[in-house]
């Protein structure tokens, strides 16, 4: 897989959940396609040690917030590890809107496919911003977000190092009722 250079607009001091944006392809699979997005992220780097472990918290579809990367368990591991913390939500997501509208024929850029290239692309990123080419990538989320952190994890071996999910979507059902024609 092929990432491209990520131009990263954000300067990251000693503090805890800084924003930034991250740039991405707007179609990952079509390469003469040369529009590219940019991605509201989060980064908490109280903890961080030079080639720390980076953790990615992958968003799911509900009230987004700083919160998992600030306190509670992966907060706690990321200060025994020395590790950064990242946080971003994923294409169609409140402000992570990639095109104009959420007509129809915009959502052909919504994927799993397309959301797993641009956590690639996320996390090449956070490491070229960090100079930090050795620390273990460990992805994590709950929902739609564990369902992508294990995706990730699958499809990227050589990448990420970890995952976890909690509640993760592994075997939707679709429940369809139909009356009985007469």
């Amino acid at each position: 897989m092929k990432l491209f250079l990520i131009v990263f607009s954000a300067f990251i001091s000693l503090t805890t959940a800084l924003e930034g944006r991250f740039e991405t392809p707007l179609d990952h699979f079509r390469t003469q396609d040369g529009r590219t997005v940019r991605f509201n992220y989060d980064v908490n780097i109280e903890h961080y040690v030079e080639n720390g472990t980076l953790f990615f918290y992958i968003s799911d579809a509900g009230q987004y917030t700083t919160e998992w990367i600030e306190r509670g368990l992966i907060a706690d591991l990321a200060m025994e590890f020395g590790a950064a913390l990242f946080t971003a939500d994923i294409r169609y997501f409140r402000n992570n809107t990639p095109t104009e509208t959420v007509a129809l024929d915009d959502l052909e850029f919504l994927s799993v496919e397309q959301v797993l290239r641009d956590i690639a692309i996320f996390i090449d990123t956070a490491r070229r911003h960090l100079n930090n080419y050795s620390g273990r990538v460990f992805v994590w989320g709950s929902g739609i977000g564990g369902t992508l952190a294990i995706l990730a994890r699958q499809r990227f071996p050589s990448f990420i190092d970890g995952a976890w999910s909690s509640n993760g979507i592994f075997m939707p059902t679709v429940f369809a009722t139909c009356k009985k024609k007469r």
